[in-house]
Order: C-alpha cells, then sequence, then structure tokens
C-alpha cells in the first residue's frame, strides 16, 4: 500500500521544502521534488487548477534508482527480435487525492525500458486497443496516444543511447514514458502530451542519456 503524505495542498507538496525531519521526511520532499521537476510549474499549476479536490503525493521511486534500472534493464537486451521480455518500467510521480479511499483517482508518470522497439508499427492498433494514434517528433521521439475500455494512456517513446549497452540498443529498447490520469478533469490531450513531453526531457536528462535526444516542449 503506497503512503499518502498529509499535507493540505498540492502546491505545498511540490515546492522545495526543507521542513521534513528524519528519512520519512527526506523522502516525502524528495518525491515532491520529482513530481515538480517532472511537470514543471506549468504542469504543477496545471493540476491544481484541473483537481477539485485536495491532493497529496504517493510513495514513488527515484530517478535515481528508476535511472539505474532502466540501465541495466538497457544493457540486457540482445537484440535476438525471438526473444521476448517485459520490462515493468518504474513510477516517479504519483498525485492522489490526499482523503479518498479507496485511491481510485491519481496522476501517475512511468518510465523505464520499453517492450516495444522504437521503430514499432505504432498507430495501427495492432494491440488491441480501441484507438491508438502515433506522431513523430524528430528522429528521436514518437508520441502514442492509446484508449481501452474509455480509459486513455498517453505514451512517449525515446531513443535514449546507454554507455555499455549492445549497439542498436536505443533503437531495440528506448526509453519508454508513460502518463495515465484519472485525477484532474482536463480533457485537451494536447495539455497531457505537454507535461508527459515536459517529463521525458527531463528524465532523459537524468538518466544520462548519451545521445542526448532532442525532446520537443509541445506536441
Amino acid at each position: 500500500m503506497r503512503k499518502t503524505m498529509a499535507v493540505p495542498a498540492l502546491a505545498l507538496l511540490l515546492a522545495a521544502a526543507g521542513c521534513g525531519s528524519g528519512d520519512t521526511g527526506k523522502r516525502d520532499d524528495d518525491t515532491a521534488a520529482t513530481c515538480r521537476s517532472l511537470l514543471g510549474a506549468a504542469g504543477t499549476a496545471w493540476v491544481k487548477r484541473n483537481s477539485d479536490r485536495e491532493t497529496g503525493v504517493a510513495d514513488a521511486t527515484g530517478l535515481d534508482a528508476a535511472g539505474a534500472r532502466f540501465r541495466e534493464d538497457a544493457r540486457s537486451w540482445s537484440g535476438d527480435k525471438d526473444k521476448v521480455t517485459m520490462f515493468g518500467g518504474s513510477e516517479l510521480c504519483r498525485i492522489v487525492v490526499r482523503d479518498q479511499k479507496p485511491r481510485t483517482s491519481a496522476l501517475s508518470l512511468r518510465f523505464g525500458a520499453s517492450n516495444f522497439p522504437f521503430d514499432s508499427p505504432f498507430g495501427t492498433k495492432s494491440g488491441g486497443y480501441d484507438d491508438e494514434t502515433a506522431r513523430t517528433l524528430g528522429p528521436d521521439v514518437k508520441l502514442v496516444t492509446r484508449t481501452a475500455d474509455g480509459r486513455t494512456s498517453y505514451d512517449v517513446y525515446v531513443r535514449c543511447r546507454v554507455p555499455d549497452a549492445p549497439r542498436g540498443q536505443e533503437t531495440g529498447i528506448p526509453l519508454h514514458g508513460s502518463l495515465t490520469d484519472t485525477l484532474t478533469g482536463a480533457t485537451a490531450p494536447e495539455d497531457h502530451q505537454k507535461y508527459l513531453l515536459h517529463a521525458a526531457g527531463a528524465v532523459a536528462r537524468g538518466f544520462g542519456c548519451e545521445n542526448r535526444p532532442v525532446v520537443p516542449s509541445g506536441p
């Protein structure tokens, strides 16, 4: 079960706070700082503006730990197209309704090694989705929107070269980011895509992508 921080508002959660005490306080501060870094100032304000109840952040994986996991997964890639490996990724930010039980409303950002190569035929509904659209944003970024059972996920794939990984890894196992949102009332997909791309740029820098992919600021 995830532990939710008992603080009054998202604005306080995502502020640079130094008042925590002990390991728990530091972990809470780190989680809030990661969410703020991924969403940016505009994304932080957007979440607050579109949430009609007080929110908090739940415990999530730190950026360093998530980066280490991604690099380990990327280096394990063999290039064997007949070998199927499933990666789960790491949840770096999860914003929830503070007093909701069970917590069914959340905005989540996950990043990790992709289960699909960068040159997969995204947008062809090959994965059993009700709808899937894809856009190529330069040589290193693909933006994919998927809908299934009335729920939408926003995904980004980034060619992120990991040092000491097998040749072609950045195409065979790119960086995959996903944003899901049952928290806000925002309906414009461009907003979700914009803040997902902002997060992807921050993660690519934080993970130390050797090829320095250019992630655009908007779709």
